[in-house]
């Protein structure tokens, strides 16, 4: 018991850089969810995200994670806080998505922009998980599966940014963000909550819960998509 209290306590990131960016990621989500839902028969919905309030909370909100963050951390730059800067700079980044969905709000910036901004904000998600040090064969499992969500989630966006493949890359995008948000959470009741297992069968765990995660938000798609074709 002490073991796993001791293995606990020196895992990355815990509530704030695991079950705030989740919530976050899945309350953005539910946006286009209902873009999808409310504009049956297009191809592409204009986005809830054009209020300006949403583009204000889209620059808030990862600024407190920041805080949360550095609030945990022991010093900005000791040791121990480096996996604390990590999670603040991912927030960082998708707060700087925030401010060019604004710029592009008042017309500085064009919708292009936006897109290559968040396609950033994932990649960059991607490679600061990535280099997350070793603590465990579960916890480095959860965290490779995360990077690839990252760094799927960019491509797709930069794709759908350049105008390729439209009627697609929306579904994939809202799909990624819903397995982004989703997967964090997972991690966090994995590590957090239950405790990961000191043996192999963690990373097994790992690929199974990942490959439900995907399954239950393949359904979850078909079913919007079904909704939508009995309105159209």
């Amino acid at each position: 018991m002490q073991g796993m209290e001791e293995m606990q306590m020196h895992l990355p990131g815990s509530f704030a850089g695991h079950m705030v960016p989740g919530v976050l990621f899945l309350l953005w989500v539910v946006f286009w969810l209902w873009e999808l839902v409310r504009h049956p028969g297009t191809n592409g919905p204009a986005s809830v995200e054009r209020y300006l309030l949403v583009k204000v909370g889209k620059v808030v909100f990862p600024l407190v994670g920041v805080q949360l963050e550095l609030a945990r951390s022991d010093g900005i730059f000791s040791a121990a806080s480096w996996n604390n800067i990590s999670h603040a700079t991912m927030y960082l980044f998708f707060a700087l998505a925030g401010l060019v969905d604004l710029a592009h709000h008042r017309g500085r910036l064009p919708a292009r922009a936006t897109h290559l901004a968040l396609a950033l904000a994932a990649w960059s998600g991607g490679f600061l998980f990535l280099a997350h040090p070793n603590h465990g064969a579960m916890p480095t499992a959860v965290h490779v599966l995360l990077v690839g969500v990252f760094w799927s989630l960019g491509v797709v966006v930069a794709l759908e940014g350049f105008g390729k493949a439209r009627a697609v890359t929306l579904w994939f995008r809202t799909g990624l963000l819903l397995l982004l948000g989703t997967w964090f959470v997972q991690i966090f009741f994995s590590l957090y909550v239950f405790g990961p297992p000191t043996d192999s069968t963690g990373t097994v765990q790992s690929f199974i819960f990942f490959a439900w995660h995907v399954l239950a938000i393949s359904a979850t798609l078909l079913g919007v998509r079904a909704f939508r074709s009995s309105r159209s």
